[in-house]
């Protein structure tokens, strides 16, 4: 009976010999070479949010490009790796070239220059009626440590980071619509024994161990017959213009 030839053992020994990527190291070599694909794709795709919109579509289309090729490596068999190697070293190096280098050698962005600068107008004045409790105000107009003087009908609110001459610690109506007037006496002593109160609650100091002071409004008889009852508070520094808020200052 005649034996296997020669052709036949070659066969079955090339079947018997484990495919390099079928071996244990080839395998790791495998998955490794997946994974830092894989982790390089989503990198490339993460850093698009900070591209301009042409640089983020071009980087799109080489990302998945740039997928598809190296995928296509990685299975690839025989004459067909080294003709896609080379295409995929050429294509990353083109992106690359393309999408960071380029603006930077050419000093050109795709960014538009920005415009000139555009002042902003001045804060609008707020009706005094209309302030409410942290409002930082100021005005060439508000004569705070001048009790005699005529209150503003509007005034100029501004963040309290910035220098202002008082900020509102109370605005409320303590009176009834239809209350009588109780004679201007009365209504001062209202008005100060309410601001003294918020002056406690909004600085956390009582007002005698304080370095603030504060002036009130209260409505005189003429306009309580036109139904004002309003009354608010404004606390100041009598020595120096205002830089932050007082609210919990405590001194």
């Amino acid at each position: 009976m005649a034996g296997p030839t020669r052709d036949q053992k070659v066969a079955e020994s090339a079947s018997d010999t484990p495919s390099p990527e079928r071996s244990p190291a080839g395998s790791i070599r495998a998955r490794a070479f997946d994974a830092a694909a894989l982790l390089g794709t989503v990198a490339l795709v993460l850093a698009l949010a900070q591209l301009p919109a042409w640089r983020a579509a071009f980087s799109t289309i080489a990302a998945v490009a740039l997928a598809a090729l190296i995928f296509a490596v990685r299975y690839a068999r025989g004459r067909w790796k080294i003709p896609l190697a080379s295409v995929l070293a050429f294509v990353s190096l083109g992106a690359l070239v393309t999408v960071y280098l380029q603006p930077q050698l050419t000093g050109s962005s795709a960014e538009p220059a920005p415009g000139p600068a555009t002042s902003a107008g001045p804060p609008p004045r707020v009706a005094m009626a209309a302030l409410q409790p942290g409002d930082c105000i100021s005005g060439s107009d508000l004569r705070l440590a001048d009790s005699n003087a005529n209150w503003p009908s509007s005034t100029t609110v501004v963040p309290c980071d910035q220098p202002h001459d008082g900020e509102v610690i109370m605005s409320s109506d303590p009176w009834e619509r239809n209350a009588a007037f109780p004679g201007e006496d009365r209504v001062d002593d209202v008005a100060r024994e309410r601001c003294r109160e918020a002056f406690r609650s909004y600085l956390g100091v009582e007002h005698f161990q304080s370095i603030y002071e504060y002036v009130f409004r209260s409505p005189p008889a003429d306009l309580w017959k036109q139904g004002d009852r309003h009354v608010y508070c404004v606390a100041y520094d009598p020595k120096a213009t205002l830089q932050s808020t007082l609210r919990r200052v405590q001194r």
